[in-house]
Formats: structure tokens, C-alpha cells, sequence
């Protein structure tokens, strides 16, 4: 922003602007510049000073190392100091005019920035700015995702992005999400701006320490000390639709072509094991019924132990047609109405109450587990030998 504009919005708001950066803590820079009409007050994890044209706003706390948000593996260069802002991304056949960065990048940056398609302004293409990808055995700036945890952002929330009007290519959709990523503002800091607010109704008590927000490692037990994956199981209950037993999407109204969309959870944000897997003898069945002979038998496996019976749970599947089926207990398919129905049956009978969520079939911890060639007791569903595999994971 320049100093004139700068300058004219605080004669309209008739207050400075306050500036904030999540690189006081977080290993990324966003500065920004806020018009607020109330007071900061005095903390100690904050330090409020008057500069000259602004207001500046200093998150005092613990820094949060880059290793917190990179996978396993993954790491940056040892001159890394701090993530460059997030920038509008937009793959190119030739380079811009005078792009941002040109002088102070080598020749071997310079040739990779190209290699990317100049998407991205050419000091992102660092080597301290880049990080290592122990797969591809390259270094490449911040993928997509990874820039959705630096700036605290859900996983996966920008998957949906599409295109008005036809389904785009991975490259315009990857441009489209690294976009709505720069036009956004940085969590932690939204939060911060919030305390003031939450103050003055009397919650929080008293000011937060702006390390904790987004810290996976600093989550505490629950009132009742439930554990951090049973609480993050009652977060995604809070996202159920109006119908109920369904969750439709992670956070807010997400819509594309005016209809809702469906977001798919992420399963790595639970540790898994294999309690049930076996194979039966099917023949002629389409895909959604064996998805469906698989949560049917999910059901089946809960309501033979009288430590599940009368609880409500949260189970993945990656078939939509089984979802919508199951959620609504009903379907016009004769065969798949079956299926449909003896769960229903099994929910009665058992007081079971399934939360369905829909997850990706190469996220889901029970596809690889159901085709797996091992030497497995058959669960016979109908007469025949082409076999199917079927795991349930919990």
C-alpha cells in the first residue's frame, strides 16, 4: 500500500492504522494494516507502540519454529530466516516486466522460477526461501498446504476450489487455491485483533499467549480430560447439517455453482489401525454396494461389542453414494435399499448413532487394507467367486 493511500484512509477513519505481523511468532511474514475503533489493552504478550504514520503492534511470546509446519522429512535451507508473504499465483509462457526479487536471485533460481512457469515473483525462488522435498529430491517454494499451516488455515479447506464454468486443469487449480491463500489475512493474527473485542465482554480472562493458537503440540486434555483426537471428533459433530448424521463441511456455507459442496475431512489428523479386515464371495455387484456391504459391516463389527453399543461415532467413508444413502436411510436402488435398511436395523437394535464424513479414497486408511493379497477368512455375502476386499479401520 503507498504512503498516499495509506494516508487517505486514515482521513476517512480519522484514526492511524495498526500494523501487524505474524513473524514476531510464526515463521512467516504478512504484515498488515488495520483501522480499529477501539482500544489495545495492556498485556503482557503484546507490546503497543506509536511509530510514525502508524501504530505498530508486537506479538511478545515464544517463536514457533519452521519445523512445526513441514512434514516429516521436509526442511529448509540453513540460511532460512522467515516464509516471504503469500502472493496471487498465476502460471505465465514468459516472464512479467520488472518482476520483484530479479537482482537477487542466481542463475540456477532464476532457471527454476522459469521452470515453475514465473508463477510466482522470482525472490520466492530463494534458495531461503525454498524448502527441501526429500521425495523429489528438489527444493521448491512452500507447496500448497504447507502455506495453509503457516497461516493457520484448516487442511484442505481450498481443496474445492474449481473454475465457473468447467472443472480446471491441476495447474489453474493450484494458481486458484495459492490465491485465495494471498487474498486471505493470517489466522493468528485475526484472533489477535478479536481480543480486544472478547475483552471488553469479559472472555478471555485475560490475554492469550499468541503461540498457542494453531499449536498442535499445546493442545491440553478436555474439562472432561478426553484426549485430543476424541476432541477434534466432537469439533467435526459441530459441523453437521441441519439433517443431522452428516458433515457437509468443515467451516461456513461452502457453495460452487450456487448448490453446497461437501469438503472431505482429512484422516491424518488420527492414528489408525486395522481391527477388521476379511474378504467375502460376491459376484456382479456394482462398487457402491460393496462400498456399502463395507460400512455395513463396520456396523455389524460395532454392535458385537457391548463397550460400542449406545455411543455416537465418526466414521469415514469415500464413496458419496453410500453416504447420501445411509444419511437419508433410504434409496431407490432395490438391492442397495437392502443394505440401507439392515442398517437401520443395526443402529435400532444397537442404539448406535453414525456420524458419516466423507474422506478421499487415497486418504482413506481402509483402502489399502482392503486390497492387500493376503490369506484371509472369507465373510460369505452372496454366492459366487469373484472376491472383494472390505477393512474397517478404527
Amino acid at each position: 500500500m503507498t504512503a498516499e493511500s495509506k494516508l487517505e484512509i486514515s482521513d476517512i477513519r480519522g484514526t492511524l492504522p495498526l500494523r501487524v505481523c505474524p513473524s514476531d511468532v510464526w515463521p512467516v511474514r504478512r504484515p498488515r494494516l488495520f483501522w480499529s475503533t477501539y482500544d489495545w489493552p495492556e498485556g503482557e504478550n503484546f507490546d503497543f507502540t506509536k511509530k510514525e504514520g502508524y501504530y505498530n503492534l508486537t506479538l511478545v511470546s515464544k517463536e514457533r519454529p519452521a519445523s512445526d509446519f513441514l512434514p516429516r522429512g521436509w526442511r529448509v535451507s540453513k540460511n532460512f530466516t522467515k516464509f516471504p508473504t503469500c502472493v496471487r499465483s498465476k502460471w505465465r509462457s514468459s516472464p512479467p516486466l520488472l518482476p520483484n526479487g530479479l537482482n537477487t536471485c542466481s542463475s540456477d533460481e532464476l532457471q527454476l522460477w522459469a521452470t515453475n512457469g514465473f508463477r510466482l515473483p522470482p525472490y520466492h525462488f530463494r534458495l531461503s526461501n525454498m524448502v527441501f522435498n526429500p521425495f523429489t529430491k528438489s527444493w521448491s517454494p512452500p507447496p500448497v498446504e504447507m502455506k495453509k499451516r503457516l497461516v493457520l488455515s484448516r487442511p484442505g479447506f481450498t481443496s474445492i476450489a474449481r473454475g465457473k464454468t468447467q472443472r480446471l486443469g491441476k495447474v489453474e487449480q493450484t494458481d486458484i487455491r495459492e490465491s485465495l491463500i494471498a487474498n486471505s489475512m493470517h489466522a493468528g493474527v485475526q484472533a489477535c485483533m478479536l481480543v480486544p473485542i472478547l475483552k471488553n465482554w469479559g472472555y478471555p480472562a485475560k490475554l492469550p499467549d499468541p503461540a498457542r493458537l494453531g499449536s498442535e503440540s499445546l493442545v491440553l486434555l478436555g474439562s472432561d480430560r478426553s484426549s485430543p483426537e476424541l476432541r477434534l471428533v466432537r469439533a467435526y459433530f459441530s459441523y453437521q447439517d441441519h439433517r443431522g448424521g452428516k458433515v457437509s463441511h468443515e467451516a461456513g456455507p461452502v457453495r460452487m455453482r450456487s448448490k453446497p459442496m461437501s469438503q472431505s475431512i482429512d484422516s491424518r489428523q488420527w492414528a489408525w489401525k486395522v481391527v477388521l479386515s476379511c474378504t467375502w464371495d460376491l459376484q456382479g455387484n456394482h462398487i457402491n454396494s460393496l462400498e456399502a456391504r463395507a460400512l455395513l459391516l463396520a456396523l455389524r463389527w460395532r454392535a458385537r461389542s457391548s463397550d460400542k453399543i449406545g455411543k455416537r461415532f465418526l466414521h469415514l467413508v469415500d464413496s458419496k453414494v453410500a453416504l447420501g444413502a445411509f444419511t437419508k436411510h433410504r434409496s431407490n436402488s432395490r438391492s442397495f435399499n437392502y443394505l440401507v435398511t439392515r442398517s437401520a436395523a443395526l443402529q435400532l437394535a444397537a442404539s448406535l448413532v453414525p456420524v458419516l464424513a466423507h474422506v478421499r479414497s487415497k486418504l482413506n486408511p481402509a483402502d489399502y487394507p482392503s486390497r492387500v493379497k493376503v490369506q484371509l477368512h472369507p465373510c460369505v455375502a452372496a454366492k459366487g467367486q469373484h472376491k472383494r476386499g472390505a477393512s474397517s479401520n478404527q
